[in-house]
C-alpha cells in the first residue's frame, strides 16, 4: 500500500472507509467480494485479483478466508497520500477510485511513471497481498518490512515488464542488497526507496518464492536485531 503510504498501514487499520457503492458484486471468485459505486470499477478489481492469485498462491499465499475490498471516494482517517489500506485482521480492504490515484500519488514517487490505469491493478495486488498474508499462518509478529516487502514484490511483480522496467529506472540500485537495507524504518520513513529496493532485492533471488514463504510463516524475518549495551 505504497501512494498511499502504506507502510504506515497497521496504524492506520482503524480508520472506516467512506462511503463505498450500495450493491456490492460477488467476484467469479466466491471468496472475493467488491463494494463499488461503479460496477466497471468492481469487475475491474475483480480481474485483477483473479489474474494475481495463481502468482500468490505459487510462492504459498493462499486464501483461506472471504476478502471484501470497498471502493470509495477518501479514506477517512489515512494520510493524505493514502489511495489503499488493507484493515489487519478483518479481511477487508480500502481502495480509492481509480480517478483518485494520481492526486493522491506523492511527487516524485516510485510509481509515478507508470499509466494510472496499470498502477490501479498493481495497487490492488498490494493489498490483497497483505490480506493474504495476514491469512497465512505464522509463528511469530511479523515487522513492518516483513509485510510491506512482500506487498510491494508481488505488485511491481504483476506489472509488465514495460512497468517493471520504468521502476528499474526509478533509481540505481546496488547488485547486491544487504538484508539489513530493508527494514522497518525505510519501509515507514521512504515507502519509495524501499519499494524499488525490495522489488531489486526479491528480483535478484534465485528463489524468491522461497523467500517469501519463510517471510510469510515467520521463519525468517527482515527485523533489525535488538540494541545491546
Amino acid at each position: 500500500m505504497s501512494l498511499r503510504r502504506l507502510g504506515l498501514i497497521a496504524a492506520l487499520a482503524i480508520a472506516a472507509p467512506a462511503g463505498a457503492g450500495s450493491a456490492p458484486l460477488r467476484c467469479a471468485d466466491p471468496l472475493v467480494t467488491v463494494d463499488a459505486a461503479s460496477l466497471p470499477v468492481a469487475r475491474r478489481v475483480c480481474a485483477a485479483i483473479a489474474a494475481a492469485k495463481p502468482r500468490l498462491a505459487a510462492c504459498g499465499l493462499s486464501q483461506s478466508r472471504p476478502v471484501t475490498v470497498e471502493v470509495v471516494r477518501e479514506i477517512e482517517g489515512a494520510a493524505d497520500h493514502c489511495a489503499g489500506l488493507y484493515q489487519c485482521g478483518t479481511d477487508r480492504i480500502a481502495l480509492v477510485t481509480p480517478d483518485r490515484v494520481t492526486t493522491v500519488m506523492p511527487e516524485g514517487s516510485v510509481f509515478a511513471g507508470l499509466d494510472p490505469e496499470v498502477y490501479y491493478d498493481s495497487l490492488v495486488v498490494h493489498e490483497f497481498s497483505h490480506a493474504l498474508m495476514d491469512q497465512a499462518d505464522c509463528e511469530r509478529p511479523r515487522c513492518t518490512a516483513d509485510r510491506e516487502y512482500v506487498a510491494y514484490a508481488f505488485q511491481i511483480d504483476s506489472l509488465p515488464e514495460e512497468g517493471r522496467e520504468t521502476i528499474r529506472a526509478w533509481r540505481d540500485m546496488p547488485e547486491e542488497i544487504p538484508r539489513e537495507r530493508l527494514n522497518d524504518f525505510l519501509a515507514l520513513m521512504k515507502p519509495d526507496i524501499f519499494a524499488a529496493t525490495a522489488w531489486a532485492h526479491f528480483d535478484a533471488l534465485d528463489d524468491p518464492c522461497g523467500f517469501v514463504g519463510a517471510l510469510a510463516t515467520g521463519r525468517t524475518t527482515l527485523a533489525l536485531p535488538p540494541l545491546v549495551d
